[in-house]
């Protein structure tokens, strides 16, 4: 499939390497195709913004992969860093020749939306993890409290019984 992707994109043509490309890049791929499709994509959009934000997710991927992958993971792996990092390289040097006259702003809109998100992720987090170190009762716990519960209601109904009745006897 990637190598499809290519050809596509060495004949020219990119609306079809894009819609390929889409087709067959998913989430779940391993990450030194992924990369790859990313390079392609951003190299095919003519929208300067969708394309850099998809050389951003490249770069991430790269990060990854360099992550899980280590110059001594495998024979010429140092070489295949190289190459991808060149290529993510020449791909920033391009769109920083072509960007257009917004992009600061936009930019700035698409960090404050980003910082925003993880503020809200790391609020969930931690909300979940005081749910989670918050002393839970256990049902013998949960048994003793209703009948301490019951001995209260049972002995606040004998005071006011005896109230009455006191009542009652100075009447």
């Amino acid at each position: 499939e990637l190598d499809r992707a290519i050809d596509l994109y060495r004949a020219e043509k990119f609306q079809e390497c894009i819609a390929h490309t889409r087709t067959v890049c998913r989430d779940n791929a391993p990450l030194h195709p992924r990369l790859r499709y990313r390079i392609l994509l951003a190299s095919c959009l003519d929208d300067w913004h969708e394309a850099e934000d998809m050389r951003f997710h490249a770069e991430n991927t790269y990060n990854s992969w360099c992550l899980y992958n280590p110059v001594s993971s495998f024979p010429g792996a140092g070489q295949v860093r190289s190459d991808l990092r060149n290529n993510l390289d020449q791909l920033a040097d391009y769109f920083k020749a072509f960007r257009p006259k917004d992009w600061k702003q936009t930019q700035r809109f698409r960090n404050n939306i980003e910082a925003a998100e993880a503020e809200e992720e790391y609020a969930a987090e931690l909300a979940e993890e005081q749910e989670e170190e918050a002393p839970t009762t256990s049902e013998e716990e949960e048994e003793e409290i209703i009948a301490s519960s019951e001995e209260e209601d049972a002995a606040a109904a004998a005071e006011r019984e005896e109230e009455d009745t006191a009542a009652g006897a100075d009447e």
